[in-house]
């Protein structure tokens, strides 16, 4: 039987660990925190519940949906998954698309209307600010993508790969149009479409499902179950100290001391901290960004029924905020509910340091943004700290990325990644399915021969 560790018990560690149980196989799923499902955890608070980070799983991906399904399927219940994005200080309350641009201020639709037929880019094309002007225009850049971007980076756009524009849900179309063409496509959009909500109202929504009782973390923790149950292990509170290497393959990991052989390895995690221990790297771990979640118990209900608000003007303090209850009522108790601000900062600001200090000037923020009516709803507010939650991958990082993967497949063939990006942003649905891709390719490699497995070098 293969011997297969996997080093990480969040989402896609626990999806591996679940599915190669299923194939026959007994894996070591390990873990450095105390607890199971990294930032798709559920967090306790008495009679309260709140997700790390808003989470839910879209219907429409039907191998992702029918694993989570199989897994949880009595526990599920469906959602309209409805957000908004707040641009223009409120004015503007809606996912920003194509069909809306007809209800932006006149002096920036015409201007981007010019832009998108005559401007053209001095950018890198493979920065995200080359690649949006490239597409969209310098005005549009400018309006609705650069101000969002760099609020959550603090790196100017210019500076970052494309890639990271999937941080934000803006993905640059993979149909390389022209601009006369993709003029003619924004015109026939602008037609026959619903103006957007200015009064707080619902969004459109998109049909989604959320697992319950008690949250997200309900799902990682059923996973955890399937793969103990299947005869695999799940250890938490351990740490990877050495790998050793022969021949090109891992052929063991030292955890806590211990020494496990190993005939595959899973990583879920960075890439750095892989290459690390490797020796394939004396490079400093790329920069990235931490988010903070300020996590308040309300008192009464929303004035809203939309899940999330992504803010988009440059001077909010918060990226995002979220209703818990929304997609479940019981994670309040009654007559309350729950509200979680989201704030992406680096380490060396004071906010990271010190939270609580800023507990005020978040409430401030949800108020003068029409989140929540007044001071006055604001019960006592929890506190976590996210570190490492998106990686800042600048213009060169696509070339460094692939030398370290040729580099990594000549050393340790025998290890495989469930984000190839390298710690970048997935979604939900990106990190369940490429873990079940992985799954898929271990459950099929041949047994190793013995005399191939030999002694640890």
């Amino acid at each position: 039987m293969k011997r297969v560790v996997v080093v990480g018990a969040g989402l896609a560690g626990l999806t591996v660990g679940s599915k190669l149980v299923s194939s026959g196989l007994k894996p070591l799923v390990v873990e450095r925190e105390p607890h199971v499902g990294g930032q798709c955890r559920s967090l306790q608070y008495g009679e309260y519940t709140f997700d790390v980070g808003k989470h839910c799983f879209d219907h429409s991906q039907d191998e992702v949906a029918e694993f989570v399904l199989s897994h949880c399927g009595q526990t599920m219940v469906g959602v309209p998954r409805k957000k908004v994005g707040c641009y223009f200080r409120g004015a503007y309350r809606e996912e920003l698309g194509v069909g809306r641009l007809r209800y932006l201020p006149v002096s920036v639709l015409v201007r981007g209307l010019w832009d998108l037929v005559w401007s053209r880019t001095s950018a890198d094309r493979r920065s995200l600010r080359g690649a949006v002007e490239a597409c969209y225009g310098r005005t549009f850049y400018d309006t609705l993508v650069r101000q969002r971007i760099e609020r959550v980076l603090g790196v100017p756009c210019d500076q970052v790969h494309v890639d990271v524009g999937t941080l934000l849900w803006l993905i640059p179309p993979k149909e390389q149009l022209s601009r006369a063409a993709l003029l003619g496509k924004a015109l026939r959009r602008l037609r026959n479409v619903r103006a957007p909500r200015t009064d707080g109202g619902p969004p459109k929504a998109f049909e989604a499902f959320y697992p319950s009782p008690r949250g997200f973390g309900d799902f990682c923790e059923a996973l955890a179950q399937a793969v103990m149950a299947g005869g695999g292990t799940v250890q938490t509170v351990a740490s990877i100290e050495s790998l050793q290497v022969r021949q090109g393959r891992v052929t063991g990991v030292v955890i806590n001391g211990r020494l496990e052989e190993v005939d595959e390895v899973v990583w879920t995690g960075e890439l750095h901290p892989l290459l690390k221990q490797l020796g394939l790297t004396d490079e400093p771990p790329p920069p990235s960004v931490n988010l903070i979640l300020f996590n308040f118990e309300m008192a009464g209900s929303p004035t809203h029924d939309y899940f999330w608000v992504e803010y988009a003007d440059p001077d909010p303090l918060i990226y995002r905020a979220s209703v818990s209850t929304l997609h479940r009522p019981a994670n309040a108790p009654a007559g309350h509910y729950g509200i979680t601000a989201e704030v992406a900062c680096r380490s060396h600001e004071p906010i990271w340091n010190d939270p609580a200090s800023y507990v005020e000037a978040v409430q401030e923020a949800l108020v003068r943004t029409d989140f929540v009516p007044d001071r006055g709803s604001f019960g006592p507010c929890h506190i976590e700290r996210i570190p490492r939650v998106w990686l800042i991958l600048d213009v060169d990082y696509q070339e460094r990325l692939e030398r370290s993967l040729a580099h990594l497949a000549r050393e340790a063939s025998n290890v495989h990644l469930t984000n190839p990006a390298g710690g970048g942003f997935q979604t939900i649905g990106h990190i369940v399915r490429r873990a079940l891709e992985v799954s898929r390719r271990i459950a099929e490699l041949p047994p190793r021969s013995p005399e191939l497995v030999g002694s640890m070098g």
